[in-house]
């Protein structure tokens, strides 16, 4: 009478073959032992935002591409009109602020001043803003803190235009 052979203790492990150096090795590693290559079950298809597939690819990957390229041609349909670009998507309060400051500069430069961050600019209308900028002016060796209020203005054909710099009340 023949006795069935015995069972090993152990099971082999599946074996992955290196896409680099063609190896075998056992799977369940991330990377080849012998060459360093990531195995094939670490490395995932890209996605459409760098990803591995997953929430981001597939139909939902499409779904926020298409999203995003309607929020960006609306916000560029948005800021053009008929004739060109709309004026008042041409001009900021940054902008507004930093041809005061210039023109602050300018008009006192005998003066010596040195500018203070500003205040909010106040959009008035139509790309008109002011600016209350307070300004450190040179008097006689002393310096003295200032009000100065600057009115600019924005227009698509001129571009910005000073139309006021004046001491304001402190």
């Amino acid at each position: 009478m023949s006795h069935p052979p015995p069972q090993p203790r152990w099971k082999p492990l599946p074996l992955t073959t290196c896409t680099g150096c063609e190896r075998k090795y056992p799977d369940g590693r991330k990377k080849c032992p012998y060459c360093g290559v990531a195995s094939a079950s670490q490395v995932r298809p890209k996605g459409m935002f760098g990803k591995g597939l997953g929430v981001s690819g597939g139909w939902q990957g499409k779904a926020m591409f298409v999203l995003v390229v309607l929020v960006v041609f609306n916000l560029w349909r948005g800021a053009t009109t008929e004739d060109g670009p709309d004026p008042e998507a041409l001009h900021s309060e940054e902008e507004a602020v930093r041809v005061c400051r210039d023109a602050v500069q300018s008009r006192f430069a005998a003066q010596d001043p040195s500018i203070v961050p500003p205040e909010q600019p106040e959009y008035l209308q139509g790309g008109e803003y002011e600016v209350r900028l307070v300004v450190e002016l040179d008097d006689d060796g002393f310096r003295t803190g200032e009000v100065v209020l600057c009115q600019v203005q924005f227009t698509a054909e001129t571009g910005w235009i000073v139309e006021d710099v004046s001491l304001g009340p402190n």
